[in-house]
């Protein structure tokens, strides 16, 4: 039963996705201490930029996840489509401003390539596949602002 399966797999998603906003909480309180015995104390002053990898993260499990439900329901090229779309927007985004923003770009320009390639996911998804709904999308703004924010 194809509902079945994508409610199945939708319950997957949150599962991942609030395991993956509580472990980014909680690793962003330790990650100068991380980042100072892992890598040295020359890279202290890029914790910053952790948070934006880790909703980096969160979009690409929103693609990743709802990727094999476009699989499933016979529908492959949603996912080409999508990630094509946000590969666009990246390789823009870094000729644009890697050259004057450096790593800060780097960042930047993937979570919004991520960014857009889960919500084009999800749009096409929408589209092709009636039992498909957007809170999914939803849910992952959410994560992401969480993240950012706390």
């Amino acid at each position: 039963n194809k509902s079945l399966v994508i409610y199945k797999i939708t319950k997957i998603f949150y599962v991942v996705l609030s395991a993956i906003t509580i472990g980014g909480i909680c690793f962003s309180y330790f990650i100068n201490y991380f980042i100072k015995n892992v890598y040295g104390e020359i890279y202290l002053g890029l914790n910053y930029i952790v948070p934006f990898l880790l909703i980096a993260m969160i979009f690409n499990a929103t693609y990743m996840v709802f990727g094999n439900l476009a699989a499933i329901s016979k529908k492959p090229q949603i996912t080409t489509y999508a990630f094509v779309f946000g590969l666009v927007i990246n390789l823009i985004g870094n000729f644009i401003f890697v050259p004057e923003y450096g790593i800060y770009a780097v960042v930047i320009t993937t979570v919004i390539s991520y960014l857009f390639i889960s919500m084009a996911m999800c749009i096409f998804l929408y589209k092709n596949i009636e039992e498909f709904s957007l809170k999914p999308l939803i849910f992952t703004y959410i994560s992401s602002l969480i993240i950012l924010y706390v």
